[in-house]
């Protein structure tokens, strides 16, 4: 909102307040008594920005006109050196250019970031045009930035590494569920199970339970001998006393990452769903552990913030909004909206389904599912599905 009037704690009109200040504002956004605002625009700040001085470059410009030669111009800067050679310096028959002309067409850097040190080296009787100098000056200065920007190749790292294999040659299923209703379609299978609610997966552990844990973790509890799906750098640690796999949300695109985490001992390395067929491809497949999703909606997004508990519920705790469905509208795409412990999940609207696209990865033992709503018989046909494929 803009702020056309504003007054002090009394009610008196001022034209400005300072931070920590009470003041009152005319209530166009529904704020509420002793709201903190955050001001975005500053009229003050714009004006002395205005004012302040443009920092520039400093350069060194050299420009030779010598008689029946070549205009020689040189332009460097503390870590470059450039030079270019132009037409022939003819012989004036009227006007003969001068040096201060030269340095005054020279000097025309308005528009760049450089300050010049002009230097000009000139026989007498010669003449250039100024349009043509000032053809001269733009070309050069061009030149220079491209000079400048020209990245030069630096090889880091030439040494191949040998990876140690991972590889197991089991293949399995695994099937992400978040009900208790979902898991128990999964329990007749040969399947791995993700479950993402701690009680739950207390209540049905056993060597194919996984507990998922959080993308945002503040106090990382002691597990020790546990399945865990982790979900963030920081849960790597839990590698050391636990089996753990890592989910697709350390966006794992190339070996060296898969390497690095089966290094620390994670079990079985999940890959980014951002993964092109040619670049899972690129991969050294029979090297590794992998998983790929190959159905289930994608996670867009999480916030440390719940839309629901603010527009549902008026902010009011503790709400029991989370046991409902609810959605992101956009047009006729709905995204999912899942929260949990007051953190807010944004679904993608659309399902990944790569399950008749199996045959194309033979290397890659593990394909996950990642349920939302499907109900058994959905469950059924899914796993159905990646058997006939496998």
């Amino acid at each position: 909102m803009i702020v056309n009037m504003l007054y002090n704690e009394k009610g008196l009109l001022i034209n400005h307040a300072v931070k920590g200040e009470i003041i009152l504002v005319d209530n166009k956004v529904d704020l509420k008594e002793l709201s903190l605002v955050n001001k975005t625009i500053d009229k003050k700040l714009n004006d002395s920005l205005k004012n302040q001085e443009v920092l520039r470059l400093k350069i060194n410009i050299d420009v030779k006109a010598k008689l029946n030669e070549p205009l020689e111009v040189i332009i460097s800067d503390s870590n470059r050196t450039l030079t270019e050679k132009y037409a022939i310096v003819e012989k004036a028959l009227k006007s003969p250019i001068t040096k201060e002309n030269i340095i005054m067409q020279f000097s025309k850097l308005g528009n760049t970031i450089y300050d010049a040190n002009i230097s000009v080296f000139i026989d007498n009787n010669v003449f250039i045009s100024l349009k043509y100098l000032n053809d001269v000056r733009r070309d050069i200065i061009a030149k220079f930035e491209a000079l400048k920007l020209k990245k030069k190749e630096i090889l880091i790292n030439n040494k191949q590494i040998e990876f140690k294999n991972y590889h197991t040659n089991k293949k399995t299923i695994n099937v992400l569920v978040r009900t208790e209703e979902q898991l128990k379609a999964c329990l007749k299978y040969d399947v791995n199970i993700y479950v993402t609610d701690y009680l739950l997966y207390k209540k049905y552990k056993k060597d194919n339970v996984y507990l998922r844990l959080e993308r945002v973790i503040t106090n990382y509890p002691d597990y020790s001998n546990e399945n865990l799906l982790i979900t963030e750098s920081g849960s790597i640690k839990y590698a050391k006393n636990n089996n753990v796999i890592s989910d697709y949300y350390l966006n794992v695109v190339n070996d060296y990452s898969i390497n690095l985490l089966h290094e620390s001992g994670i079990k079985k390395v999940t890959l980014s769903v951002e993964m092109t067929e040619d670049k899972i491809k690129a991969l050294s497949l029979n090297k590794f552990n992998l998983e790929l999703i190959v159905y289930g909606k994608a996670e867009l997004m999480i916030m440390k913030y719940c839309p629901l508990n603010k527009f549902i519920n008026n902010g009011n705790k503790p709400c029991n909004i989370c046991k409902k469905n609810y959605y992101l509208k956009d047009k006729d795409k709905m995204y999912p909206i899942i929260t949990s412990n007051c953190l807010t999940h944004i679904l993608h609207y659309k399902n990944i389904d790569l399950i008749d696209d199996i045959y194309k990865y033979k290397d890659i033992d593990n394909f996950r599912i990642e349920l939302f709503d499907e109900n058994e018989h959905e469950i059924d046909k899914l796993i159905n599905r990646i058997k006939a494929q496998q």
